[in-house]
């Protein structure tokens, strides 16, 4: 783990994981709310949607969960889901990086400013 937390790939691999995570979870909140997948084809410049209703409807439900006057969605449970199953990886993260970098570079864990 030492030199993958040097050469930035285990950053890269944790980054990857929690924003897999992320667009699972608010997905699932979305589809909730009758969110419709994949509406929008992946060469969508060259293949117009099957149902610009379909896409309308998307676009309106993602504006009505951004508007911070609506309180309609209960948005906080998700968010504390996410922040209860990812925060403590990063933490784990951050101490095992002070312990790589004082140990490869010499000085005391103490005198490393980061906030765990």
């Amino acid at each position: 783990n030492k030199k993958r937390l040097l050469n930035g790939s285990l950053k890269k691999e944790l980054t990857r994981w929690w924003l897999k995570i992320i667009r699972f979870e608010v997905t699932s909140l979305l589809h909730q709310y009758g969110f419709i997948q994949n509406v929008i084809p992946n060469n969508y410049t060259t293949e117009p949607p099957k149902s610009i209703e379909d896409v309308k409807f998307n676009l309106n439900l993602i504006h009505s969960f951004l508007d911070i006057n609506n309180e309609s969605y209960d948005i906080i449970p998700c968010t504390e889901k996410l922040k209860s199953i990812i925060y403590p990886k990063i933490n784990n993260f951050l101490v095992n990086s002070k312990i790589v970098l004082s140990s490869e570079f010499g000085f005391d864990i103490s005198e490393l400013n980061i906030q765990s």
